[in-house]
């Protein structure tokens, strides 16, 4: 599912536990109730023939399939084995960008269509063999698809010059907007999880300044989260199943004065534990509570639940199953984007090669054992 961990934009720059913890739901279930880290092995997915780094995750679903885009406009979905399929796209798309995918393998995202009759942005829809679906889109439109849940609800944003409106696709034809939390200001819908909840952001005024407020939208009704005292901003990046929010609070006024934060049921903002870091944000919660996102002193950040420290995500991989480049070279994780119900995680990262150029590339962290 999507997730962001830059304040400003769907960036990869900063990059509850469970009433009943199931042994087949992998060993994060049995860290966070019993206090042992989580050991993780690296895998660096494969990349495609038609694109040499530049490569970008954009989720990872049950079955640990990821998707994600490499040079601004392809679109892939790597498997089980590490294998990349590129998603087929529109002759005339051109920047595209793949924000997530759900347990039955299709994917929704986002391309720019330029050519003799330029559209702009428009959203899609990839099926499990890779074909697509153009989502409806009325005449001076931009449209993005942010997230799908299992049940096939897509959700995101609609443009109509200017002025963005969330958005429901229960159809590939039907959309169904989402109140604004004031008439006239842009509201954009992140993600929802399996019983319809969405969350994300809306533009409000508070005291006399235009800002971003996270909010929650259910049963056709918008809720504003609200955010840190001291701090006038948020945004809602992700919701688990059982309902927890985590996203950001921030200070427009201070830059990057940003703090990682959770809503419980969508209830209080409560703070994540920082650490010694002075910033951060947290970007993508699973069903078992366990949360991943960013910190200034760490990087790539995990919180086993949102009372628990934080831990550095290098630091939770295998000492023998490292990230490393295709030719061995030792890789650098840079974000990671999305963690899925069995504790697996889709990351970015970086490695260099022979004249020192970098390359980038997506990783996949697989839960082993707890330690």
């Amino acid at each position: 599912m999507l997730s962001s961990q830059g304040w400003g934009s769907k960036s990869l720059s900063f990059g509850r536990t469970s009433r009943q913890c199931l042994l087949a739901l992998g060993a994060l279930c049995v860290a966070s109730h019993a206090g042992a880290n989580p050991v993780y092995k690296c895998e660096r997915l494969k990349e495609s023939e038609l694109a040499h780094g530049g490569y970008f995750p954009g989720a990872i679903n049950d079955a640990d399939e990821v998707v994600g885009d490499a040079l601004g406009f392809l679109a892939f979905k790597w498997n089980k084995q590490r294998e990349a399929q590129e998603l087929q796209k529109d002759r005339f798309a051109m920047a595209t960008y793949v924000n997530a995918i759900n347990n039955g393998g299709v994917t929704v995202g986002a391309s720019n269509i330029e050519g003799p009759h330029p559209e702009g942005l428009a959203a899609y829809k990839w099926l499990p063999d890779g074909s697509f679906v153009k989502l409806s889109k009325y005449s001076g439109q931009h449209t993005f698809a942010a997230d799908i849940n299992d049940l096939g609800v897509i959700a995101g944003w609609v443009s109509t010059d200017g002025l963005a409106e969330a958005t429901l696709w229960t159809t590939d034809t039907r959309q169904k907007q989402l109140p604004a939390l004031e008439a006239g200001k842009s509201a954009y819908a992140n993600q929802l999880n399996n019983h319809g909840v969405v969350v994300g952001e809306a533009k409000k005024t508070v005291d006399g300044q235009e800002v971003d407020r996270a909010v929650r939208w259910h049963g056709g009704e918008v809720r504003d989260l609200g955010s840190l005292p001291g701090m006038n901003s948020s945004k809602a990046y992700s919701i688990s199943d059982h309902g927890l929010i985590v996203g950001v609070s921030a200070d427009s006024a201070v830059p990057n004065a940003t703090a990682p934060v959770a809503w419980v049921n969508g209830g209080a903002i409560q703070a994540l534990n920082l650490g010694g870091s002075t910033s951060g944000s947290a970007v993508s919660v699973n069903r078992h509570g366990v949360v991943i996102g960013y910190t200034s002193a760490l990087g790539p950040t995990y919180w086993a639940d949102v009372n628990a420290s934080p831990l550095k995500v290098d630091d939770l991989i295998a000492a023998d199953k490292p990230c490393r480049g295709p030719d061995g070279q030792a890789a650098q994780l840079t974000g990671v984007q999305a963690i899925n119900s069995r504790g697996a995680i889709a990351a970015s990262g970086h490695w260099a090669e022979d004249g020192g150029s970098t390359v980038t590339g997506v990783f996949r962290l697989v839960p082993m054992k707890v330690r």
